[in-house]
């Protein structure tokens, strides 16, 4: 049995020498992703393209590990290449007129202490104790949604001011990635896909004692980096007025935020605790936000660190 990286020599071996032509090459990527994540990534780069899509190998180790053939996993990789590097290209010669990309620039909500070593070279925002970046679009489709990070140098060339990209960015997050708002148990519900069964838990979360309360996930309609949207302009305003106060803030983890009424008798500790077993059991490290609580204070409007 070959180790990961023996494995990604390997595999890089098979698609050159028997699928693909003389005009591709690959390469072998450490990437840093949020919070400071490495995975290891093959880049398969056609002559001419700038730009390519990084092709994570810790799935694809993991089906050599369960026994698929090495190269049987070659097509699946050349699969996924093809499905989402079709249509992908960037004009460098873009990237320094704001003009072109001032609709291509979105936010990021993240932890700052996990990240700070990357923003030191990024322009960014702090919202209490967590940071905004900032993201430029390089492609969006169906197969989903590849960016990079907007870095001091594209931001001095642009000669804006990080208000004026703040807010740009907000416009368009707002238009590309809308905010949505479901109830917890309802969301539970429908990740159920048996209509029996889902009725029948239905009938059994009705009759028990539930937490006595709303539990609102808050989210965008991608469910991609949807606790972004608390930063949406009078989202969390709209929102109390609607339930007749403010919140307590759980942050999930990047994709998902969770608030409950202030007006609920609950311990801040509890809510602590949720939030740390939810990171300790169920946020991957690339996912998670923040182990804090949040309040948002509808008569201030504002939210803060409980």
């Amino acid at each position: 049995m070959l180790v990961f990286d023996e494995f990604i020599d390997e595999l890089s071996n098979v698609l050159l020498n028997e699928y693909l032509d003389d005009g591709y090459s690959i390469y072998k990527r450490d990437v840093v992703k949020n919070n400071q994540t490495g995975y290891k990534a093959l880049q398969i780069v056609k002559d001419g393209d700038n730009i390519s899509p990084s092709i994570y190998m810790e799935a694809f180790y993991d089906m050599y590990v369960d026994g698929k053939d090495i190269k049987e996993i070659a097509v699946d990789v050349l699969d996924y290449y093809n499905e989402h590097a079709d249509g992908l290209s960037v004009d460098v010669d873009e990237l320094s007129d704001y003009e072109k990309m001032s609709q291509k620039v979105i936010i990021r909500l993240i932890n700052y202490e996990k990240n700070k070593d990357i923003l030191e070279d990024c322009p960014h925002v702090m919202w209490n104790d967590l940071a905004i970046s900032f993201r430029w679009i390089a492609d969006y489709h169906s197969a989903g949604i590849a960016t990079a990070l907007v870095t001091n140098r594209e931001f001095k060339s642009w000669n804006i001011s990080l208000e004026e990209l703040y807010y740009q960015a907000i416009e368009n997050m707002q238009e590309l990635f809308p905010m949505c708002i479901d109830n917890m148990e309802e969301l539970y519900l429908q990740s159920i896909e048996n209509e029996l069964i889902r009725e029948k838990v239905r009938r059994e979360l009705q009759g028990a004692n539930g937490p006595g309360f709303p539990m609102l996930v808050l989210s965008n309609n991608q469910k991609i980096n949807g606790a972004t949207s608390v930063l949406y302009p009078s989202c969390l305003k709209n929102l109390a007025e609607q339930y007749d106060g403010g919140f307590y803030i759980l942050p999930s983890s990047v994709h998902e935020l969770i608030l409950i009424p202030n007006s609920v008798d609950i311990p801040t500790d509890e809510l602590k605790d949720m939030v740390r077993h939810a990171n300790l059991t169920a946020v991957r490290d690339e996912e998670l936000l923040s182990y804090n609580v949040y309040s948002y204070d509808a008569g201030l409007d504002e939210v803060s660190v409980i």
